[in-house]
């Protein structure tokens, strides 16, 4: 149970995922993303890939939702994955990150508290040592400060922070997502952008 949590609320068995990648013009980074989520050790989740026609031919082998999309709008591009997801917890994954074998398993296992509306995790470069992105918070004045995330983190509005505007380091929600304070726990993925 998570530091806070209430005792009194059911824990919910894992939730079904639905992992979302948008990709573009980038078939050889794509492969690699899918190789990796294909090894995920959760066991129920879908993979949506919205993607240029080439794209969408990446990995025929996998069973994906393929949705057709080749235009510089990542968030037109996310939001059609959306409409197609069947999950209780929609995820987005970039198409050049790697997640570890136990990254939709951690994931899930955070929503298995209700009082979890969101959860987040951190990015290690390429070399899968050092840290590429942390966890941060935006202020009002829209500059980032860190957030310890050794553990769950309250998300809850403090003085001067709005939660909504901590949307950034939040990108996993649980649909729908109505509370404006959530419950963040943390996971890991291996970017293999260059940092």
């Amino acid at each position: 149970m998570t530091a806070g949590a209430r005792p009194d609320l059911p824990r919910r068995p894992l939730a079904r995922l639905s992992i979302i990648i948008v990709s573009r013009h980038r078939p050889a980074r794509l492969a690699s993303c899918l190789t990796a989520l294909s090894q995920q050790n959760h066991p129920e989740f879908e993979i949506i890939l919205v993607a240029d026609p080439a794209s969408l031919a990446v990995r025929p082998d996998l069973a994906l939702k393929r949705i057709p999309f080749d235009e510089a709008n990542i968030s037109a591009a996310r939001n059609a994955g959306i409409a197609a997801a069947a999950g209780e917890v929609i995820a987005f994954i970039d198409d050049d990150a790697l997640a570890v074998p136990s990254w939709a398993g951690r994931l899930a296992a955070a929503f298995a508290d209700p009082e979890v509306v969101a959860a987040t995790g951190t990015t290690r470069g390429p070399d899968g040592f050092r840290w590429q992105v942390r966890a941060e918070r935006i202020g009002r004045d829209g500059l980032a400060y860190p957030l310890d995330v050794a553990g769950p983190v309250s998300l809850a509005p403090k003085a001067g922070i709005r939660s909504a505007r901590s949307a950034r380091i939040a990108p996993f929600a649980r649909r729908p997502c109505a509370r404006s304070a959530a419950l963040i726990r943390p996971f890991a993925t291996i970017s293999t952008k260059a940092t």
